[in-house]
């Protein structure tokens, strides 16, 4: 397997990473800590897109994104992170150096690093110019304020990046919308992302080639038509179809619109047995009749929680009433800011039948946002942040009367698996201040910093919330700042039903 060097690239070693790097910023970046990718990392800030991997770094006094490779599908799960191919971030680097110089346009690389992983896998990391206020090509149709005008100005700078790259053939081979971000400007400009799988021919793409790209692109609107898809329009796909085609749009669209109808029951399968799975997740609700008790004036007791999907919603609706049915609370409030449509629908649902549900009505995209918003509705003095699968009556009760004697946060003491998580409040804490890190480099061993807590609203509370920074981890944050202002933690076993994960 020949190894990747495009001209004017360098290909360095850094301890027992191997780096390639723009010739022109080698030192600058090398300087910096280009290769040395614990400390990299630590820096990074996350940004949206791509899997959650992608991410925003400051290298030699330059703002690159920095991405981290995931793998899709089925080998998700098996290599997550990791992959057997030992430059796959350096084929990305060469297939847009190709680009760049056949016209087509595509983000700039700068660096790419490989790390190996042990067994024979690595992990690669990508690093390109950033781009100010980046939309993909969903996200810019999806924007209401848009002038049609603009909306048919993005959809031809879309089409000519598509355009472009079949005719000086550079076949995507992972052609979406999602890859196709879409730059400010007068008129908007376009660029492909993602080239990791590109093949680079010769000449220009064969219609059957074209004609695969344009139906994986039409399908994946199909697929994700609740989260983003329907932003384009049939009009939209059609217009965009003939900015590619041209003149010979036309039989291009009905073969390529005929094979999307032709595969289109295997995906309505799909969908039905992802809806059939999220339905048989759970037991039913009880029917008719409310749930729980009416939320009194002053609530003792706020439980707070922000599922990420509507099976979670049910879930924690659910354990939390029984749990507190159990501990023998009355009189309590439930609070939910969900993160994602599905969560909200959910909610929806719940809250005619549960009277003590109060939830946000718009969806919080990140944890800082949704977790703020959530606490800073919560009126009762104990508030308690419900972890998904760890909460229990004898914890909660425990936790409340530690409260009420005088801690101020009290931590659920837990595990992987049920077992018994037996790490020091700083410890945790000096793990929750790594989790960034450790959910990038994909450290499996390290446990969940965080369980379901009980905290005492109080002025120092109230000042630990308003001085949150992090976008993505909010509670760890926020348990740092009690810690630093002195509040003083105690911890409480915790029966766990599946091992709860702080969701970022």
């Amino acid at each position: 397997m020949p190894i990747p060097h495009p001209p004017g690239f360098a290909r360095v070693r850094v301890g027992i990473a191997d780096v390639l790097v723009e010739e022109s910023r080698r030192e600058r970046l090398l300087a910096d800590g280009l290769g040395r990718m614990p400390l990299t990392l630590s820096a990074a800030r996350p940004r949206g897109g791509g899997r959650g991997s992608t991410f925003e770094v400051t290298l030699g006094g330059e703002d690159l994104v920095m991405r981290l490779y995931r793998r899709g599908g089925f080998m998700r799960l098996l290599l997550r992170d990791r992959s057997f191919d030992p430059y796959r971030s350096f084929r990305e680097v060469a297939a847009l150096v190709v680009a760049a110089e056949r016209g087509v346009p595509a983000v700039v690389p700068v660096a790419a690093v490989a790390v190996p992983a042990g067994l024979g896998l690595y992990r690669h990391y990508l690093f390109t110019k950033a781009i100010p206020s980046p939309q993909d090509l969903l996200e810019a149709l999806s924007d209401p304020r848009r002038p049609l005008a603009e909306r048919r100005s993005v959809l031809s700078a879309a089409a000519g990046a598509v355009r472009a790259a079949f005719e000086r053939g550079v076949d995507h081979v992972d052609l979406h919308p999602r890859n196709i971000l879409v730059l400010d400007g007068s008129p908007p400009r376009c660029v492909l992302v993602d080239l990791d799988r590109a093949r680079i021919e010769g000449g220009s793409l064969p219609p059957a080639v074209r004609m695969g790209a344009l139906a994986r692109f039409v399908r994946f609107l199909e697929r994700h038509a609740g989260s983003g898809g329907d932003a384009m329009t049939r009009t939209d796909v059609l217009r965009l179809l003939r900015g590619v085609e041209g003149a010979q749009w036309k039989p291009m669209a009905r073969e390529v619109l005929g094979r999307v109808r032709r595969w289109r029951w295997m995906h309505r399968l799909g969908a039905a047995r992802a809806q059939d799975a999220e339905r048989v997740a759970l037991p039913p609700l009880p029917p008719g009749g409310s749930l729980g008790p009416e939320c009194a004036l002053v609530p003792p007791v706020s439980f707070v929680i922000s599922p990420v999907d509507g099976v979670e919603a049910l879930s924690l609706v659910r354990r939390i009433i029984e749990t507190a049915e159990l501990a023998g609370l009355q009189g309590f409030e439930l609070i939910a800011s969900p993160r994602s449509e599905a969560a909200l629908a959910e909610l929806r649902v719940l809250s005619a039948r549960v009277p003590s549900l109060r939830f946000l009505p718009q969806v919080a995209r990140e944890s800082s946002e949704a977790w703020g918003a959530a606490l800073r509705g919560a009126r009762a003095e104990r508030t308690v942040c419900v972890m998904p699968g760890a909460l229990d009556a004898q914890f909660l009760t425990e936790a409340l009367q530690r409260v009420d004697s005088g801690s101020d946060v009290v931590i659920g003491a837990r595990g992987a698996g049920g077992r018994r998580d037996d790490r020091s409040i700083s410890e945790r804490l000096r793990d929750a201040a790594v989790r960034p890190v450790a959910r990038v480099a994909g450290r499996s061993a390290l446990q969940d910093p965080l369980s379901t807590f009980v905290a005492r609203r109080d002025g120092r509370f109230e000042a630990a919330l308003r001085s949150v920074r992090s976008a993505r981890f909010a509670l760890p944050e926020l348990l740092g700042r009690l810690v630093e202002a002195g509040a003083r933690v105690h911890s409480v076993p915790v029966e766990v039903t599946t091992r709860p994960e702080y969701r970022s």
